[in-house]
Order: structure tokens, then C-alpha cells, then sequence
């Protein structure tokens, strides 16, 4: 039973993923290295709490059990981004200032 290898989390799988298309796309726009890293930086924990989460279901499911369900995930997972968006445009706003 020698070299037994143990793969990330799922979430962490997928943070990977998403990391990788990010850090091609925000490097096609010109974005610097420190800028990129920082970005990754901020929206890890972001994705880790809201779209990371495990959307799991017994089975067998009744169809309406199973679409409510995931409804109820989207609905949580939209309304986190739209919080964290939220926050970055008061923080934009109070740097910024009025216009």
C-alpha cells in the first residue's frame, strides 16, 4: 500500500480551475503580476464561501425536491456574489469619492 496520494478538496479543485482561466484572462487585459496576485488573493475566500458549496442530494429525489433545492443554491450563490460586488463598489465609491 506504499505512496497513497491525496487530492485537494473539490472546492479546492475547482478554485484551481477557475484560478488558471482568471489569471490567462486578466493577463491577456495587461494585467500586472502584483495586481493578478491580489485579485486571486481576494477572491478565493469569495468562492470558497459562496460558490464552493456542496449541493448534495439524497436519492432518490422527488423533481420538484430536487429543483427547489437547487434553486434555493443558486439563489444563495447569486445573492453572496451580489453582496461581495456590492462591497467592492463601496469601497470603489469611497475611494473614488462622488462623481
Amino acid at each position: 500500500m506504499g505512496n497513497v496520494t491525496k487530492l485537494p478538496d473539490k472546492p479546492v479543485r475547482e478554485w484551481l480551475v477557475i484560478e488558471k482561466v482568471l489569471r490567462a484572462d486578466l493577463t491577456e487585459l495587461k494585467a500586472d503580476q502584483d495586481m493578478i496576485n491580489h485579485v486571486c488573493a481576494v477572491l478565493r475566500p469569495i468562492f470558497m464561501e459562496y460558490a464552493a458549496a456542496d449541493f448534495v442530494m439524497e436519492t432518490p429525489v422527488e423533481p420538484d425536491v430536487l429543483m427547489k433545492a437547487l434553486n434555493a443554491w443558486v439563489h444563495a450563490l447569486t445573492s453572496g456574489l451580489f453582496t461581495q460586488i456590492a462591497l467592492r463598489e463601496i469601497e470603489l465609491y469611497q475611494l473614488r469619492g462622488s462623481k
